[in-house]
């Protein structure tokens, strides 16, 4: 989706998550009313823009459609006012094509709805006259609007069309045999130069509404001071007051009304709810008939019963690189926004636990400190009646060890404080060894094709770390040298009780997130270690929450993890303090 490809790195630096859905059905199949009816549910709840292009859709085939599809508008009208009804927000509307000025123009004058229409864009395009013409324009103009009498030039599949039906892929052979190219991709579609050209007016149309308010912040703030006043960022009156015009419209205003012989007049005032297995739709699983199904005995209930032949995202297809001579407007607008590789996860925002969290310098048994204890007692110690239970161990993670998730009770203070070590050697987890992206799941595919994080910072950060690994290795070697070989008798490593070790830089991308409750905070680099604290050597604490009006008696899930570092930062978290 090219308007998705431009808008989300930008929305990224806002710190902002920008989601696209093309809601788009073979022919048009449910239209506006079907969707409409359900609109929160089967399109979206918390939609800011909603973009209505039908230029291609069959109107008489909508209700009414043996009188010509008189009702098409009526189902529009429909579909709008319950965007604005059922959701969370109150989109701004935006033709696409195919949508009637009429409805647009009663919905925002007697609604209160934000509406507009999106152009053909095609002015100041050069025109393509010949191939050899057509190199010497920039690419993204090329075959896009082509010279009368050379029209042939824009309809030549090679230049209209860019699609296959299979990229290789390892571990998968598709039992059936592939077609070429993507049946249906013939002159009654618009080909996917005109696609790109749409996303890019939707993206300029974005980013001058992003200027005007950022003018506007700007211009009252230099002489109000900050913060910005309340009216001109706060939108809570503005939603109320055009859902009571919604549900105040006078019967003659609009067209919705033309559909009580097939509704309930009232469900052009009145937010609805629904259900569907019609797909797309939002959150599939909880927004579909089944979910709602009283199970029969056995506890059945019908579902999906096909299965995906592969899972996971798939790789781009060759012929939409972008040629070398081109200008990869993503590149320029992530201009300085570190990234990985995209890998779409259902539920991305969920604090579900990670797999590569391990227990790590912690010696075994009843360790605990009385002369019945049963402890150690390793294979490699060399002093089984040692009798020392001395170990300094913790929960071991990095990047791929995603969250490590626990439970405080009793919460009466607000207080919860996290003692970590964050100067482990990388190589001290061999649980994500090889990983190269945090697991949920065990049967979760072992990725191993080079998509790693780049945990360096540059040269001087590689360096100061392979000193580090050094020392690390240098410090091995005096343990088992020691005169005493007590730590080499017990058999276990005792690398996590350095003292003087040398930190591991941390990349500057590095982030560390903490959960309280679900609620996510995010450090980057510098602010993690200005707000992790050093009492002393080897004691680093993290204050997580201090809350003095936090509910006596509380209990409160924690979540921790590491982001945009790999394996680099191998932290332990060694104790838990609350109250």
């Amino acid at each position: 989706m090219q308007f998705e490809r431009i808008m989300e790195p930008i929305f990224a630096r806002l710190n902002t998550k920008f989601i696209v859905r093309h809601m788009v059905r073979e022919g048009g199949v449910g239209g506006p009313l079907v969707d409409g009816m359900g609109f929160a549910d089967l399109v979206g709840r918390d939609i800011d823009l909603l973009v209505w292009d039908s230029s291609g859709l069959d109107v008489t085939t909508t209700a009414g459609g043996g009188n010509g599809g008189t009702n098409y508008d009526a189902e529009l009208d429909l579909l709008i006012r319950q965007a604005a009804l059922s959701g969370n927000r109150i989109p701004y509307v935006l033709d696409g094509g195919g949508m009637a000025l009429s409805v647009l123009k009663d919905l925002h004058n007697s609604g209160g709805i934000d509406v507009g229409g999106l152009g053909m864009g095609l002015s100041g395009i050069a025109e393509t006259e010949s191939d050899e013409q057509a190199a010497t324009l920039p690419w993204a103009v090329r075959y896009l609007r082509c010279k009368k009498g050379k029209e042939d030039l824009c309809e030549k599949a090679e230049n209209k069309y860019l699609n296959t039906c299979w990229v290789e892929r390892k571990g998968v052979k598709p039992p059936t045999k592939q077609d070429d190219h993507i049946v249906g991709a013939d002159k009654s579609h618009p080909g996917w130069r005109y696609h790109q050209l749409k996303g890019r007016m939707l993206a300029g149309t974005v980013l001058e509404a992003l200027q005007e308010a950022i003018n506007t912040w700007s211009d009252v703030t230099i002489t109000g001071g900050h913060p910005l006043p309340d009216e001109y960022w706060h939108v809570t009156d503005y939603y109320k007051e055009s859902r009571d015009k919604m549900t105040s419209l006078d019967a003659g205003v609009g067209s919705c009304l033309k559909l009580k012989d097939y509704v309930p007049e009232r469900v052009c005032k009145t937010a609805m709810t629904g259900r569907s297995e019609f797909t797309p739709r939002p959150m599939p699983e909880s927004t579909s008939i089944s979910s709602i199904i009283k199970p029969a005995e056995g506890g059945y209930v019908p579902k999906v019963e096909d299965k995906l032949l592969y899972d996971g995202p798939d790789d781009p297809p060759p012929a939409l690189d972008i040629p070398d001579d081109a200008i990869d407007v993503r590149f320029v607008v992530s201009a300085g926004i570190r990234r990985r590789r995209r890998r779409r996860r259902l539920n991305e925002d969920a604090i579900v636990p990670g797999l590569g969290w391990q227990v790590h310098g912690e010696l075994p048994g009843v360790c605990d400190g009385t002369a019945t204890g049963i402890c150690g007692r390793l294979e490699s110690s060399t002093c089984l009646l040692d009798g020392h239970m001395d170990s300094k161990g913790g929960v071991l993670g990095n990047e791929y060890s995603g969250w490590l998730v626990f439970t405080v009770k009793d919460v009466k203070e607000g207080i919860i404080m996290l003692a970590l070590e964050t100067s482990h050697d990388p190589s001290e987890n061999d649980r994500t060894k090889d990983w190269t992206e945090a697991r949920t799941s065990e049967k979760q595919e072992v990725k191993k094709d080079g998509d790693a994080v780049d945990g360096g910072e540059g040269e001087k950060a590689d360096e100061e770390n392979k000193a580090a690994e050094h020392d690390a290795e240098t410090e091995k070697a005096d343990e088992k040298n020691e005169t005493d070989g007590r730590r080499l008798r017990r058999g276990y490593s005792q690398v996590a009780a350095r003292t003087n070790k040398r930190r591991r830089l941390l990349p500057e991308a590095f982030k560390f997130d903490f959960a309280i409750d679900g609620k996510v905070t995010t450090l980057d680099k510098r602010a993690f270690e200005e707000r992790i604290k050093k009492p002393r050597d080897n004691l680093e604490l993290l204050t997580v929450l201090d809350d003095a009006s936090a509910k006596a008696g509380k209990e409160i899930e924690v979540a921790i993890r590491m982001r945009d570092c790999g394996r680099d930062c191998a932290f332990a978290l060694t104790h838990v303090y609350w109250a």
